[in-house]
Formats: C-alpha cells, structure tokens, sequence
C-alpha cells in the first residue's frame, strides 16, 4: 500500500492517511533541521547508495559521490510518498528542477529504521509548506502606503509581489558568490517576498529562497567591493552589489526586512 503525504487520494487506502501538512497549524518559526543517513538510488540502476542529507534553510541537500554539494528548494516539493513499507523506502517528487543541478524530478530513498523513516518524511512536509508560507506571505503591508502599485502592470493585487522600501520594490540584479572555481560570483536577479529573499538566474530561471526570518545577520564584509553577506544557522550567503548606491539600498533594505520578520517572529511566539 502506498502512503501518499500532502495529495489528494483518489484510491482509498486500506488504512487511513496520517494527518496532511495543510490540515496541521504552521509552525510560527522554521522546524528543526533534520540531518542524517539515507540511501539514495541510483539514476543508473536499482542500486541505494549511502549519502548524508541536510534538511534545513529551506533546502533539501546531500553531498554526490563526485563531491558536490546538491542543494533542491523543499518548497518545490510536490508529493513525498511511502513506496515500500516492509524495505522503509519512499520517494520524493518535485515540481521542478534546475538542470543545473540534476534533471531528475523523483528520487527515491531508503531509510535506516521505522523511526528515521517517519522523522524525514514528516520533517520534509513540514518544510516544504513551512518555506511556502514564508514565499506568500508579506510582512509588510506597503501597500496601505502605495494602493495604486498593487494593481500596477496589471499584476493582482492578490499575488504575492516584492516589499517596498523608500517606495521602490525591492528587486534587482546582484553577483552571489558560488562554489565554482572559473566563475564563483554569478549574476543574480534578486527580490524580496514577504519574509524570502528570492534569487534565480537572470531571465526568470528556476527561483530559490532564503528565509530571513531564520537569517541571524545582514553583515556588511567589504565596503570596497560592496560585498555583505546573509547569514543563516545553517549557511553563510555571499553577495557583491555593482556600485555604493546598490549596496546601501541592499544592505539597509534586507536589514530592515530582517528586524521586521524577527520582531513579528517574537510577538507571535509570545
């Protein structure tokens, strides 16, 4: 029998499904990260090969047999699926991929025990819907400010859009430091939704996201260069902004977007 978290089930199972992701209350602040072993199988053949996987940040991530690090944004997270329950397998589809990192959009996994099994499957869910949230929702409510920009370019004022600071959407193009050694800082198009700093490859690419409710600091690394970092409990993000007026606007914009969704962090948990 497969167990199907987060779907519609047309066939009814013989058992009853656990309690889905949405019926759940959010949390108000990120879960806890899940970190540990599974065996992941191989795109090649029916072979499971024992990886180390961090769920955490917003992102699904392990290490390859080559030595790169795979990161996959757990809000593209379409389904994750009990496929074998005696074997303790089960697979996870995503909606989309960024070739750049695999073209694969299912893969399927075996866990070590019955415990780690449950533990990764309902730590996934609740990830996935806790970083949708995050990318819809909008702490700050601009708008009131400026009515007439949530209908302007014939964008619904229902959507979720950029925050404003000083009037202007916060968007733009920024260089973000990567792991590659010719080309290590990448064109970046950057936005801010709500409490996710949102960046994808120029041309509208496949978007990833960054919570600023879980950034612990905006810090400022090289004012010669106009280099600042985003630094989260799991991952230190690197940017370059291409002049001084850039810069600033970046740095107090994403400072100011961060002390908001850290104060209405704290009033909810109180």
């Amino acid at each position: 029998v497969k167990v199907v978290y987060n779907m519609v089930v047309h066939n009814t199972p013989e058992r009853p499904l656990p309690q889905t992701a949405l019926e759940r209350p959010l949390p108000q602040t990120a879960p806890s990260a899940v970190m540990g072993v599974l065996f992941k199988r191989s795109p090649a053949g029916p072979i499971y090969q024992r990886r180390s996987f961090t769920l955490a940040d917003g992102a699904f991530s392990y290490t390859s047999g080559t030595g790169n690090k795979k990161c996959l944004p757990v809000a593209d997270i379409e389904r994750v699926t009990q496929t074998c329950k005696q074997r303790l397998e089960f697979s996870i589809l995503f909606r989309r991929v960024d070739a750049e990192i695999t073209n694969h959009t299912e893969f399927a996994f075996r866990a070590e025990s019955t415990a780690k099994l449950q533990s990764w499957v309902r730590g996934i869910a609740l990830h996935r819907d806790f970083y949708r949230s995050v990318i819809a929702d909008s702490i700050i409510p601009d708008e009131k400010d400026h009515p007439e920009s949530t209908m302007a370019e014939g964008i619904s004022k229902h959507q979720p859009q950029p925050v404003m600071i000083g009037g202007q959407r916060l968007t733009g193009l920024l260089r973000m430091k990567s792991t590659r050694f010719l080309q290590p800082w990448q064109r970046r198009e950057m936005s801010v939704v709500g409490s996710a700093l949102l960046y994808s490859q120029p041309g509208g690419g496949w978007q990833k996201a960054i919570s600023l409710l879980e950034t612990k600091k905006i810090a400022i690394t090289d004012t010669s260069r106009f280099e600042f970092d985003v630094i989260t409990h799991m991952h230190t993000y690197k940017f370059r902004a291409p002049d001084r007026v850039e810069f600033s606007r970046w740095v107090n914009a994403l400072q100011q977007v961060h002390n908001k969704a850290q104060t209405k962090s704290l009033s909810m948990n109180v």
